[in-house]
């Protein structure tokens, strides 16, 4: 009897180790451990070059709310000859509306007013563009630490890895840190409701008759009783087109950014080649416009008008300011995402806005298109 309890406590044990012996015999299918080979680890070796397509962005801005797309490039410098990155950086952006339909203020204002009197004037596309550069005035060269990787067995299927498989593992990275100023230049042109942002300023719009000058209309009179006699002609709703114009403004920025650069790659035995190599950028800048310019204000016809010069008295807005943050990747092309927020000059009491863009791979270039040629 005292055998048989021996033999059937040995068998538990044995049962017991079964699995530590599978997984021993079975390589490290379950284990936790990863063991890896670096393959590269250089952040200062980012691609030269990238040129990308904005194919949506969407700009949610107190005076006209936009959807489009556009283009993107940045130019990151070749090395010295001593092998040190070079310390300026030039960056190119420009976007516009899709349609008429994926511009707010332009498309109230056509299927509202100008569909109804076509002898009002068109408004203007939303369009920005942009272009400035950046110096270096800190760069660490490279700090070592360890990251989270992911990790993807070779011969894992999707629902045995998420079972069996460590998500992910520490391994070690090179993150550069760089510091920069940024200068530059920026410009738009959009339409714009000045009824509507003089209704969120408290004032009575309608009433404002110290903005036109009457000698200049048809029609000497007040701009109230001209806004009635348009109601008369072309009904209530269509009289408040007198609201609408277009906005032109150009302008400088002048701010600060923080970039972070990683550009690793490392084989995992028995796993995928697992690659960490993300540029990432916050940025802050201050804006100032001092170019703004108003278009002439009328009702249906041209009827009344007010200057540009009597718009701008009431309405211009010189200053404003951004932050955004902006993400890349240097071996995938530099597709990458943008988001800023911020107040945007041009319309006094209506600059803030916040957006946020995608932006896509067309090329990205490591600028090397010479050979070294030796003498015999």
């Amino acid at each position: 009897m005292q055998r048989n309890f021996t033999v059937i406590a040995l068998l538990l044990v044995g049962i017991s180790l079964l699995p530590q012996v599978s997984q021993a015999q079975g390589g490290r299918r379950n284990s936790r451990e990863v063991i890896t080979q670096e393959v590269l680890d250089d952040p200062l070796d980012i691609r030269k070059l990238f040129i990308g397509l904005v194919p949506v962005y969407s700009d949610l801005w107190a005076t006209n709310v936009t959807w489009g797309g556009g283009a993107d490039a940045m130019i990151y410098p070749r090395n010295k000859l001593d092998g040190s990155p070079a310390k300026y950086a030039v960056h190119l952006h420009a976007r516009t509306t899709y349609s008429q339909g994926t511009d707010l203020t332009r498309y109230v204002y056509q299927q509202n007013y100008r569909r109804v009197y076509e002898t009002l004037p068109n408004l203007n596309w939303y369009t920005y563009l942009e272009m400035g550069g950046e110096y270096h005035f800190y760069d660490d060269g490279g700090q070592t630490d360890f990251y989270k990787f992911p990790v993807v067995s070779k011969n894992d299927t999707h629902s045995e890895r998420q079972a069996t498989v460590n998500q992910d593992f520490e391994g070690q990275a090179t993150k550069r840190t760089v510091v920069t100023g940024r200068l530059g230049m920026f410009g738009y042109q959009s339409a714009v409701d000045l009824e509507a942002v003089a209704t969120r300023r408290g004032l009575n719009f309608v009433g404002m008759s110290n903005l036109f000058s009457p000698t200049d209309s048809a029609i000497e009179t007040s701009f109230s009783q001209v806004h009635a006699l348009a109601e008369d002609e072309i009904g209530a709703d269509t009289a408040a087109v007198m609201g609408f114009t277009n906005l032109a403004a150009g302008g400088f920025y002048l701010g600060t950014s923080m970039r972070w650069n990683w550009n690793t790659g490392i084989e995992p035995q028995g796993h995928e080649y697992a690659v960490l190599d993300a540029i990432v950028t916050g940025y802050a800048d201050f804006l100032v416009a001092p170019f703004i310019q108003f278009e002439q204000l009328s009702t249906y016809g041209g009827g009344f008008i007010a200057s540009p010069e009597q718009l701008s008295t009431t309405f211009r807005n010189m200053f404003g300011g951004r932050a955004g943050i902006d993400l890349a990747f240097n071996r995938e092309f530099g597709w990458g995402i943008t988001g800023e927020c911020g107040y945007r000059p041009g319309v006094k009491g209506s600059g803030f806005y916040m957006m946020a863009a995608l932006r896509f791979p067309v090329m990205g270039t490591d600028l090397k298109y010479t050979r070294e040629s030796f003498s015999q």
